[in-house]
């Protein structure tokens, strides 16, 4: 969408985040150099046609009230500040943020990211490391998972609340919450969490290309009439799909594939698990799971003996 702009034309915009909204209508948009405001981006017009102010502090993410509200035409959505946690409704005047939840400065929440289930039961990454669970906002968290070091870097929620899948940069941490959000497990067996990462052998393969372990975020497949079985995330230019049985087992298993541009984004299509659809810089596909490879040792040769994978995919 090059040329974006505020609805007066007066200032570009440079989007850190998108979210579809009201039955893929709308496109809600956060600026990269204002963060305390959100931007209406009209699907049929193709233009930016509404610019809201949220509240006096910077949002630092928002998502669905539940998790398939987009596909309804429900106005209504979350987000989050460092310390707040709000119901966004475009059709208050002034603010368009009430903020349910408020921590004191002295809490120091530094909330970092925010996920929903169908229910509407939020979770709350930090970057402290840490993890909120609510049954509704306004109240307490029924749970405060203490995570591991360095910032929540994003969070997806299974549908049904069951598992949590958390990002972190050198990792990720996979969460059983089934009673988590209406009662505490913070002292529980599951409250650690699964540790998710690539194998040694892939980790040092990707040290010697060069490319920096740091994951971006990861997301189960999705949909109201499809059940969780996969996550995809990615690393570099590398796209990786974790088998969510395996996991549980604690024995993960996931496939891989890399091509010649970073991965800047990538989730499943909706109602499927077989599909991924990939976003690198100049190009979006989707990339059938079943092609990725397993990371064994004949396979990272067969990278390195081609060097990379040269544009689109064949799929």
């Amino acid at each position: 969408m090059p040329g974006l702009s505020t609805p007066d034309g007066k200032r570009s915009l440079v989007p850190s985040k998108v979210m579809l909204h009201r039955q893929d209508s709308n496109l809600i948009m956060q600026d990269k150099y204002s963060r305390d405001l959100l931007y209406s981006f009209d699907m049929e017009y193709g233009k930016v046609v509404d610019e809201w102010h949220i509240g006096p502090e910077q949002l630092v993410d928002f998502c669905p009230g539940k998790k398939f509200n987009q596909m309804l035409a429900e106005p209504t959505f979350v987000g989050a500040s460092s310390n707040s946690l709000y119901i966004i409704d475009p059709r208050l005047h002034g603010y368009k943020g009430v903020a349910l939840k408020t921590y004191s400065p002295f809490t120091r929440t530094n909330f970092s990211c925010v996920a929903t289930t169908e229910y509407g039961w939020v979770a709350v990454g930090s970057k402290n490391g840490d993890i909120r669970l609510y049954d509704s906002l306004g109240k307490n968290a029924k749970t405060h998972l203490r995570g591991c070091k360095g910032p929540v870097l994003a969070l997806d929620v299974s549908k049904d609340g069951a598992y949590l899948v958390a990002t972190y940069e050198a990792h990720l941490v996979l969460y059983d919450c089934h009673m988590g959000f209406n009662r505490s497990i913070a002292s529980s067996a599951n409250a650690s969490g699964i540790r998710v990462n690539l194998t040694r052998e892939h980790a040092k393969y990707l040290h010697d290309e060069g490319v920096p372990l740091v994951y971006k975020s990861a997301t189960f497949n999705l949909g109201p009439n499809t059940t969780e079985k996969y996550i995809t995330a990615y690393v570099g230019p590398y796209l990786i799909a974790f088998n969510l049985r395996s996991i549980l087992a604690n024995k993960p298993e996931y496939e891989i594939k890399r091509y010649q541009d970073n991965v800047v984004a990538s989730s499943f299509r909706w109602n499927n698990d077989k599909d991924i659809v990939v976003t690198v810089p100049s190009d979006v596909f989707v990339q059938d799971r079943a092609k990725l490879s397993r990371p064994r040792r004949h396979s990272l040769d067969h990278y390195r003996s081609r060097n990379i994978i040269r544009g689109r995919p064949s799929v």
